[in-house]
């Protein structure tokens, strides 16, 4: 009876870590693809304006050139959130400058100006949310109970179970199973590392239309 109570607890802890680190995995996709869209529409604003915003063009390409290669393993190892570069905050201030600087000398872009300004401060907001974001989801103390618990299932086992080879085959498969839930948890909360990962393409394709 014990250990069946034991097995339920840790049954209802794994739920637990795995709706965690899922929603945070799920959450942090969401981002890149939104950071991508926004990305793609301030290009096409951007190019409405010309010549003028081709410098503005320019340092979006690098800062996105920058995090991509950051993201796709390029410079560094990630483990839970791509780093931000902390020049983003001056350059979106450059930027928002250039911006009206653009309105200013043609009044008849101004509709445009304000829609890239606009994509500007919510590519900033992004930028803090990523901040936020940052660390893990999964909470150390409630992974090492549900580890307790499930060497004191393992323990019960084997003081019940007859010495043959039958228990401890069957003793070994279920720590490799556990140890493989535990590694699929801890992979879906380091989705920028590791073998499960959040996908980059959507950025890579807007990098891609920033080239052209």
């Amino acid at each position: 009876m014990g250990i069946g109570f034991l097995a339920t607890l840790a049954a209802l802890v794994i739920g637990l870590l795995v709706s965690s680190a899922k929603s945070s995995f799920d959450a942090k996709g969401e981002l890149i693809r939104n950071v991508a869209v926004q990305i793609l529409q301030l290009d096409g604003n951007l190019r409405r304006l010309g010549p003028p915003a081709d410098p503005i063009r320019n340092k979006v390409l690098q800062l996105v050139s920058a995090q991509v290669a950051r993201m796709s393993g390029g410079q560094e190892p990630l483990s839970h959130m791509p780093q931000v570069d902390r020049s983003g905050g001056s350059v979106t201030v450059d930027v928002q400058h250039a911006l009206a600087r653009i309105s200013a000398s043609d009044p008849a872009l101004t509709g445009t100006v304000d829609k890239a300004a606009q994509q500007v401060e919510q590519l900033e907001q992004f930028r803090y949310l990523a901040m936020a974001s940052a660390g893990s989801a999964i909470t150390v103390p409630l992974l090492v109970v549900m580890l307790l618990w499930l060497a004191g299932i393992a323990a019960g086992w084997n003081v019940i179970g007859a010495p043959n080879r039958t228990v401890l085959g069957v003793t070994i498969l279920c720590a490799l199973s556990m140890a493989c839930a535990i590694f699929l948890i801890l992979e879906m909360d380091s989705p920028f590392g590791g073998l499960l990962h959040v996908s980059v393409e959507p950025l890579q394709a807007a990098l891609a239309q920033l080239r052209q």
